[in-house]
């Protein structure tokens, strides 16, 4: 029976520092689109338009799994320019400079030591020891029946930083303090203020799963020779009817 009465989930997002829920607010990750997205569609457009018509044309631009992941949840940009300065002679250590300080006093930029992280596991070889952890002055409210998968932004343009994966309980903590690991061992990197630090994806508080691994049975077979053909019966397949199409086989 449906709850008609049911509220609908939400989130709310409030920054301490005036003026940033005006230049650089939390966005939907489904209204960005990264610079090599649009690149990308933009060649397969002038390859469709040379095509001969037996070519077969694939396009990262056109994968549901990509873009799927890079429509999900929210991006919180960082608010404020800053620097980060890095020295391969310094390598537990990192400098760093931002174009607006906190009112309170406080630092926007702190660290976790090696001793958090790195000392446990295996760091990429272009990063550095400490992570980088940005004080957004962000804080969140949401529904009680939700919590946040925490993750870098999905295939963004630039590769000096990534935020480290987690889950995000706004019932344990309402700040949103981004940690990043810095990929740039030597020199200096300007992120501007705008830049998308992280995506945050709601996901169910509790959500019970049963867990089944059996064999596949005929109506498996079927299915699978049949999400074949439709997926390969033509050489430039329209999107549209190619989900409709699924989306009537997996029905069955």
């Amino acid at each position: 029976m449906f709850n008609f009465f049911k509220k609908k989930p939400y989130v709310r997002f409030v920054n301490t520092i005036p003026g940033v829920e005006l230049a650089h607010p939390i966005v939907k990750s489904q209204d960005l689109r990264p610079e090599w997205i649009r690149d990308a569609a933009v060649d397969f457009k002038q390859k469709q338009a040379n095509r001969k018509p037996t070519d077969r044309l694939n396009s990262i631009s056109r994968c549901p799994g990509v873009l799927g992941l890079t429509r999900m949840g929210f991006v919180v940009p960082n608010p404020i320019d800053f620097v980060i300065t890095t020295n391969t002679a310094e390598p537990d250590i990192f400098h760093w400079d931002c174009a607006e300080r906190m009112a309170d006093g406080s630092d926007y930029i702190g660290s976790h030591s090696m001793d958090q992280l790195a000392k446990y596991i295996p760091f990429r070889e272009d990063t550095i020891a400490p992570v980088v952890k940005i004080h957004t002055q962000w804080k969140i409210n949401a529904s009680p029946d939700i919590v946040f998968l925490v993750m870098p932004v999905a295939y963004p343009d630039h590769n000096v930083f990534s935020s480290a994966h987690g889950i995000l309980d706004p019932h344990q903590t309402m700040e949103i303090n981004v940690q990043l690991f810095w990929h740039k061992k030597n020199g200096s990197a300007l992120i501007k203020a705008g830049t998308p630090l992280v995506q945050l994806i709601p996901i169910p508080r509790e959500l019970s799963v049963d867990l089944i691994v059996e064999r596949a049975t005929q109506e498996d077979l079927y299915k699978s020779t049949a999400w074949n053909y439709i997926q390969r019966r033509n050489y430039s397949r329209d999107i549209k009817e190619y989900f409709n199409l699924t989306k009537k086989l997996f029905k069955k």
